[in-house]
């Protein structure tokens, strides 16, 4: 259903917001490619990575996958 929605080729269609996990976007090889789509044509505004406050207080490695985000976020390109 998600990847249907993402593929919608009318913006009006797309989700307006859309809440992932860090271990759903490093695990989805596909997700990955529908959001690089989506920033190419302009459709992504923002990438919010919540939990900041875990990672202050337990350190930068509480859950592997926040630390592997770099490697996701340049195939999205939001720069």
């Amino acid at each position: 259903m998600v990847y249907s929605r993402l593929s919608a080729s009318d913006p009006e269609d797309l989700p307006r917001l859309l809440f992932l996990t860090p271990e759903r976007v490093l695990a989805s090889g596909g997700l990955q490619d529908k959001l690089a789509q989506l920033n190419s044509r302009n459709l992504v505004r923002r990438l919010v990575i919540d939990e900041a406050h875990c990672v202050s207080h337990w350190g930068h490695d509480f859950r592997k996958s926040y630390t592997e985000l770099g490697n996701a976020i340049p195939l999205i390109d939001l720069a």
